[in-house]
């Protein structure tokens, strides 16, 4: 019974406790971009540049046309940006909050919705930039954008319970912090965000046990080619459903030790 009231109390989070976080997560981004004229938009001019700029590098290096490449880079560097974004800051979601967790009792959860709200924002701010880049490269449609706003909603559902189980995790041992960001770069290498799995067919075995590689594809692929990537949306979500049962046990299972962590 009570293992039942902690997690209805957690569970608030979600419900008489959102205001909480959404306010945080937007003061967050207010207190990052004080006194700029252009605010967050220097992340959406920012991302514009650097894609425009890495895009004809490897179009040449990879010998493709820009104009197949040029909105696949831009797609998944953005989507690839958030989630690792998420997931350092959510491993550190806890930690930062120290002082409040040991002052007022909240829901542990709102902490890390905070974290994840506030990277959602600002990828909203770096998505704006795919639009015009689908526009002029032709392949902008009403069914693939509706395909990926789905994708986005599983890869939501998804990154929570993952990002739960990382902050909990990284507040007892805290060796895992750097081992976290560290696995996360080496990860970019071997996913396919500048580069095709077709132009490597030797690692597409290696693919299936890549969970990224599905999470940016359920999102990217949809507003490449108006293609339902069901493979992708099947294992995501089956990711999604593993991590929210052990994020609700673990987090259940240490929940009056978490405070004594800090």
């Amino acid at each position: 019974m009570n293992h039942f009231s902690n997690l209805r109390f957690e569970l608030q989070a979600f419900t008489n406790h959102r205001y909480l976080w959404l306010h945080y997560a937007y003061q967050d981004i207010k207190q990052r971009y004080r006194r700029s004229i252009v605010g967050p938009f220097w992340i959406t001019i920012s991302t514009a540049i650097f894609v425009t700029a890495l895009s004809q590098v490897y179009s040449r290096l990879f010998k493709i046309s820009l104009n197949g490449y040029f909105p696949y880079l831009a797609a998944g560097l953005i989507i690839w940006t958030f989630i690792t974004t998420a997931l350092n800051e959510a491993a550190n979601s806890l930690i930062s909050v120290e002082n409040v967790i040991k002052q007022v009792r909240i829901p542990f959860t709102s902490h890390i919705m905070r974290s994840l709200y506030r990277n959602f924002l600002i990828f909203l701010h770096s998505w704006v930039v795919l639009f015009p880049v689908l526009y002029l490269f032709g392949t902008l449609n009403v069914s693939g954008i509706i395909y990926s706003f789905l994708g986005m909603a599983i890869l939501l559902l998804t990154l929570f319970p993952l990002s739960m189980l990382l902050a909990i995790s990284c507040l007892r041992y805290r060796d895992i912090l750097p081992m976290v960001s560290a696995l996360l770069q080496l990860l970019f290498f071997v996913t396919p965000v500048m580069w095709r799995v077709e132009q490597v067919p030797s690692l597409l075995k290696y693919m299936a046990w890549n969970p990224f590689y599905y999470m940016i594809s359920m999102v990217r692929d949809p507003l490449l080619s108006d293609h339902f990537p069901v493979s992708s949306f099947v294992v995501t979500a089956s990711i999604g459903a593993v991590a929210w049962l052990f994020a609700i046990v673990i987090l259940m299972r240490t929940y009056k030790k978490i405070a004594y962590w800090l």
